[in-house]
């Protein structure tokens, strides 16, 4: 059989090669179910997959990923399989920024003062990048009733979206001014009256935070089938998702506080501005798929 066409050939390099054959082999490795597996290399001569089942890859700070097996083996009349990176691994979003202290209260001729602007938002992580992941395979079998050609099976290395920005502080408020002096009736020889003085003007609210930038997401999954020309042939119908990760949204920015309410006769204190919004991260771009023709995995199993 003729190897997929569209796929880059490329050398495995020799650290993978090394880790492969110092790894113990088992016989027989069922999954059943959704397991995870905590060990950068799976090596086994079956690994057989129940109706359904989801092996989920979580060494994810490992220089690379190996699943390697002689014989590719789904179970029922209905064969799915898929074999996946940890989904819940995911960047954290940016921190909050902390929210502006209000103002004083304004005294006897001495307006309110203002509130102090809200802190920025924290930055979103940016999301780590995958390790390549070696697909080593000799053959793929499946119900004797199922053809092999079409087998539902799924390789799931998406990017991992970037962190949200942390949302602004908001402006404190600002210190409300100092009433007047109350009137009074009476005056010189019991005529005439005093209105109450003008009270002081009320502080400014202060400015929001900006909202913290987004982290930008990690690049989909390298993907390397390594095995004879009938087996990469057979690979080349597995359902690939690596696509970018998504840019994190950048977060908003705080709203600004409220001015300080006027004295008697003075003027309310201006509202503060929002701070802006944070500017949302960068994407990811689709992992690659490369093969590598390799006539027997004999020497991977010595």
């Amino acid at each position: 059989m003729l190897a997929p066409q569209g796929v880059r050939a490329v050398e495995v390099p020799p650290d993978v090669i090394s880790a492969l054959q110092a790894a113990d082999a088992s016989d027989l490795y069922p999954v059943t179910g959704t397991e995870s597996y905590d060990l950068p290399v799976l090596k086994t001569g079956i690994l057989q997959f129940d109706s359904g089942a989801v092996l989920q890859l979580t060494s994810l700070d490992a220089p690379f990923l190996i699943v390697c097996a002689r014989q590719l083996l789904l179970r029922g009349p209905a064969p799915q399989a898929t074999i996946t990176r940890d989904i819940s691994v995911v960047a954290t979003a940016g921190a909050p920024g902390a929210a502006g202290v209000p103002g004083k209260d304004g005294e006897q001729n001495m307006p309110g003062s203002g509130g102090t602007g809200g802190s920025a938002g924290a930055a979103g992580q940016s999301a780590a990048q995958l390790p390549p992941l070696y697909l080593f395979m000799e053959e793929m079998v499946g119900h004797p009733n199922a053809p092999v050609d079409w087998l539902n099976f799924w390789l799931l290395m998406p990017g991992i979206d970037g962190g949200g920005g942390g949302v602004g502080g908001s402006g404190g408020d600002g210190g409300p001014g100092a009433a007047g002096s109350p009137g009074y009736a009476g005056g010189i020889f019991g005529f005439g009256s005093y209105g109450p003085t003008y009270g002081t003007s009320g502080g400014p609210g202060g400015l929001g935070g900006a909202g913290g930038p987004g982290g930008s997401g990690s690049d989909g999954g390298q993907l390397f089938y390594v095995g004879p020309e009938a087996a990469l042939a057979q690979m080349s119908w597995i359902k690939v998702v690596n696509t970018g990760g998504v840019a994190g949204q950048g977060g908003t920015g705080g709203g600004g506080g409220a001015g300080g309410q006027g004295g008697y006769g003075a003027v309310n204190g201006s509202s503060g501005g929002n701070g802006a919004n944070g500017q949302r991260g960068q994407p990811g771009t689709k992992g690659s798929v490369s093969l590598v023709v390799m006539p027997s995995l004999d020497d991977l199993y010595t």
